[in-house]
């Protein structure tokens, strides 16, 4: 068994592991409990104990949200959100028994991550032909209603997306032509999952890895013209729902958001509602209606709801949560749990740039952006994308992901 256990197979073990968050809860649960057996072998082979001393504080940060079941209003609710966020816990001890991994695992690890996506895109491609001979309808071929299929979000599959083109651009040196061709499919998947943020994010990262890349890095520079050159294109000179729903975001009034107390009839744009939700945030510790502890986690629900109730929301809105991951937790586990995840991000920034690990650079600032628009750590699929690639890349030789490396 211990023979079989090398770099080479685990890594096409986990790529295909971060292929099945596009599927069902069920095949990335069984790939979630594979991974750690696979971790209890190599603690079994080593015969010692590893530590990831990156992921100290998540670990703390969900030790924090354990806690809150001493302070919660709804014991029930804080013991799922404690049942979900499990993976906090568990995967970056587990994973921390496996081999450090080389250039080449890591290689392995992206395309075939990329591969999966890109058969999830054709798939939902397919979907959408038919679904279109039905109701005739363009937007099947965007944004949430593209990615429908497994019950997945176009946010999450946006992130899994951008997470794989950066990758790569970036991280494979020697590319193929099939590099190429599932460089551009990820980017046509990019456009047409319609996420503003994610696009941003990408192009913004991406311009920053260039700057740092040194003038012989040509196949980078080429590879983002190309998506830029494209996306301008498209966006400029057709009607899509990408530039739909930029336009769309003109019409956010925030001034008149935050002085009103009554939205029966109004027309919401993304970052509107965005902004009440933090004005809503604001008034909870305002009135008291929040400890400096916070609500205690996964117990902001009830709470939200009866401010949307206040402000005479439509009924659809009832369920959302903050879609803010910052306010989530700064609600839920109060300034403590708000310190802890903003020091494991800012720790994992300053860890990435010293150790010049360019992919844990990457997530961080993908995840970091994200975190201003969605409530990640509410989505299980978040969760385990988020810790199974960052303990992958946080686990790797020296200078493997530097972005200094001379090699073309």
């Amino acid at each position: 068994m211990f023979e079989f256990l090398n770099e080479k197979h685990l890594s096409i073990f986990l790529g295909f592991f971060l292929g099945s968050l596009l599927i069902s809860y069920a095949v990335s649960n069984i790939f979630l409990v594979a991974g750690l057996v696979i971790g209890v072998a190599f603690l079994i082979k080593n015969k010692r104990i590893s530590f990831n001393r990156t992921s100290i504080l998540i670990v703390l940060y969900y030790i924090w949200g354990v806690c809150s079941l001493l302070w919660t209003t709804n014991v029930a609710n804080t013991i799922h959100g404690i049942v979900k966020q499990l993976p906090l816990l568990i995967i970056p001890f587990f994973f921390a028994q496996y081999p450090k991994f080389n250039s080449e695992n890591i290689t392995k690890i992206l395309r075939i991550f990329s591969l999966c996506v890109v058969s999830y895109f054709a798939v939902c491609i397919a979907h959408s032909f038919y679904q279109f001979n039905i109701h005739h309808k363009i937007d099947v071929f965007f944004y949430h209603s593209f990615v429908s299929l497994f019950d997945n979000n176009a946010i999450y599959v946006s992130c899994f997306t951008a997470f794989s083109l950066l990758g790569l651009i970036n991280f494979v040196k020697k590319k193929n032509t099939w590099d190429f061709v599932l460089i551009f499919f990820l980017s046509v998947f990019l456009f047409l999952l319609s996420s503003k943020n994610l696009i941003i994010s990408t192009i913004f990262i991406q311009i920053i890895i260039s700057l740092k890349r040194s003038v012989h890095k040509k196949t980078h520079i080429i590879c983002f013209l190309l998506i830029f050159i494209i996306f301008l294109f498209v966006f400029l000179l057709t009607n899509n729902e990408l530039k739909n729903r930029f336009l769309f975001e003109i019409n956010s009034n925030f001034t008149y958001v935050w002085n009103t107390t009554e939205f029966y009839d109004y027309v919401w744009t993304g970052s509107s509602l965005r902004f009440l939700q933090m004005k809503i945030a604001w008034e909870m510790f305002q009135y008291n209606h929040i400890g400096l502890l916070g609500l205690g986690l996964a117990n902001a629900k009830h709470l939200l709801q009866e401010y949307y109730e206040h402000y005479n929301l439509y009924e659809e809105f009832y369920t959302y949560n903050f879609h803010n991951q910052y306010l989530q937790t700064l609600i839920e586990l109060g300034f403590i749990g708000f310190l802890l995840l903003t020091s494991f991000i800012v720790y994992g920034f300053y860890w990435s740039i010293k150790r010049k690990n360019l992919c844990i650079f990457i997530v961080l600032t993908l995840i970091s952006f994200l975190f201003f628009t969605e409530s990640f750590f509410s989505r299980q699929k978040g969760i385990l994308f988020f810790m199974v690639v960052f303990c992958i890349f946080s686990n790797v030789k020296e200078s493997t992901l530097s972005c200094t490396d001379k090699t073309n």
